[in-house]
């Protein structure tokens, strides 16, 4: 009959002799008495290693360290390295929240979890429960020092609110790691005590900057811009003058997104035809996203849509391009029968070609590009959201504001029932005045 294996010191060492399943006899070392970890520690340890070795002999054995069995196999997850858990974290998130929308390929949140990735580079072989504050301050002034190339080859830094957002978004994913005992309340908490970046706070030779958001732009700013854009990118503008919508929304409307059940108020549902709850912003939460049409807002879809139920883009680049070489050829001085003339020059399979939708990058290109010969102070696509915001506040509240900007349903064909959208129409007719 087999004996109970024990924990014996033998030379200085906490030996125990144990009896492999071919029934030769081994032994597994636990450390030296003098200058080792504890006593209670290594007995707790043994304590631990014996239970095991019952239950799984052969999967105990397969590590080197009788310590290392006991915290792979009591709590696995504490040897996940950062590398691991930061994995773990962008897949869990892209299955939540789908493909980016707007025509992004990836979702923000992912796109600012893989910029992150980069600066937690020097600690990816660690394993989590090694990480803490210390390591969260490191990386904060390391993107403040940073310094990354523009498309213009300029040297640019990152924002004080864009980096407070990466530091954000490292303690969200910490907090994730709690529910799958990835992570410690105490590293969490160590975590959560780092102080976001303050305006102007000086973080080694670098000073924080903000970006300057332009608060108001005025109808009088729109006309002229408007008059430097091409007549596709002008209807863009003035959709998110009236509407308040975010831009890569209004690049990706399609008739078929189109509800036209009040004739003074259409409403825009993006992404209708994807499930309940649409294709936006925050559609993975179960919110539906509706965009009063009125007024001056209809007219424009109206003189652009010829097909409702189509589900190509409204606002098309080849179209624009199109429009574009038809200006240009009105402009021509020189005679047709001289020089190339339209469609002569053009090839079977272009290298360039237009895309399926404008993306809000190219409009921002082309909104600062007419702001600098209109003599108009620059502004970005998303600051007319903001203008929206302001004007229906002065006009209205605050309450009509956000509900011209957003609210929440769980059912798009009960978009006429809900108070938000009663609402949001209202503002809408009221700004088409």
């Amino acid at each position: 009959m087999k004996k109970t294996p024990r924990l014996t010191v033998v030379n200085g060492y906490h030996i125990c002799h144990y009896y492999k399943s071919d029934g030769k006899r081994s032994t597994v070392s636990f450390g030296p008495v003098e200058g080792g970890r504890p006593a209670g520690e290594v007995h707790a340890a043994f304590g631990h290693w014996i239970e095991l070795y019952e239950k799984f002999p052969n999967k105990v054995l397969d590590f080197k360290s009788p310590y290392e069995a006991v915290e792979a196999i009591v709590n696995p997850t504490a040897r996940t390295s950062i590398r691991e858990f930061v994995t773990l974290y962008i897949q869990w998130c892209k299955n939540i929240l789908g493909d980016g929308p707007q025509g992004r390929k990836v979702d923000p949140l992912v796109e600012r979890l893989q910029r992150l990735e980069k600066f937690l580079a020097p600690y990816l072989d660690w394993r989590v429960s090694e990480f803490g504050d210390a390591e969260v301050l490191a990386i904060q002034h390391a993107m403040a020092e940073h310094r990354y190339q523009t498309k213009g080859g300029r040297p640019k830094a990152y924002t004080r609110s864009g980096i407070n957002r990466l530091i954000n978004d490292l303690r969200k994913m910490w907090r994730w790691g709690l529910s799958y005992k990835i992570t410690t309340d105490d590293r969490c908490s160590q975590i959560e005590h780092v102080r976001p970046l303050r305006p102007g706070q000086q973080v080694g030779e670098s000073v924080m900057r903000d970006n300057i958001r332009r608060p108001m732009i005025t109808l009088e700013e729109v006309t002229k811009i408007a008059e430097q854009l091409n007549p596709i990118r002008a209807d863009i503008l003035w959709l998110l003058w009236y509407t308040g919508a975010r831009p890569g929304e209004v690049c990706q409307m399609r008739p078929v997104d189109i509800v036209k059940g009040d004739p003074d108020c259409w409403l825009y549902v993006p992404g209708s035809d994807v499930g309940p709850s649409g294709r936006h912003k925050t559609s993975y939460r179960g919110r539906v996203h509706v965009i009063p049409l009125a007024g001056p807002a209809k007219a424009i879809l109206e003189r652009r849509v010829t097909q409702w139920d189509s589900k190509e883009y409204v606002f098309q680049p080849a179209q624009s391009m199109r429009e574009w070489h038809g200006q240009q050829l009105l402009r021509r001085d020189t005679p047709l029968s001289t020089g190339n003339r339209p469609g002569t020059n053009r090839t079977g399979d272009s290298l360039i070609k237009p895309g399926a939708c404008f993306k809000p990058v190219s409009l921002n290109t082309a909104f600062h590009r007419a702001c600098d010969r209109a003599g108009v102070p620059v502004f970005t696509p998303y600051d007319l959201r903001r203008s929206t915001a302001t004007r229906v506040r002065a006009l209205i509240d605050k309450e009509a504001a956000a509900a011209l900007l957003g609210h929440s349903s769980t059912n798009t064909t009960d978009i006429y029932l809900l108070d938000e959208v009663s609402q949001a129409v209202k503002v809408a007719k009221i700004l088409a005045r």
